[in-house]
């Protein structure tokens, strides 16, 4: 992290919460989420087998009520909590 980052997010009128949210927390994510890639990658193949039809049920839904963001939300819910 540079100090010049921090000094144009303070110059910005940023706050400490936004600072830390904005500038901060994704410099220090890319090596984490390499991590987590890794992971999914290595998940059991029954999982990615449920995956198609998980989103096969979302896109139903979603034709019958037309609220995508809650069909495919509590999908990605549900695939959260499983993985």
């Amino acid at each position: 992290m540079r100090h010049g980052e921090i000094k144009a997010a303070r110059a910005y009128g940023f706050s400490t919460f936004k600072l830390h949210r904005c500038i901060i927390l994704p410099s220090a994510l890319p090596a984490y989420s390499n991590e987590v890639i890794l992971m999914l990658h290595s998940t059991a193949l029954a999982f990615t087998a449920t995956v198609p039809d998980l989103l096969k049920i979302a896109r139903d839904i979603n034709s019958a009520i037309y609220q995508p963001f809650t069909a495919f939300g509590i999908v990605s819910d549900y695939l959260l909590c499983v993985d």
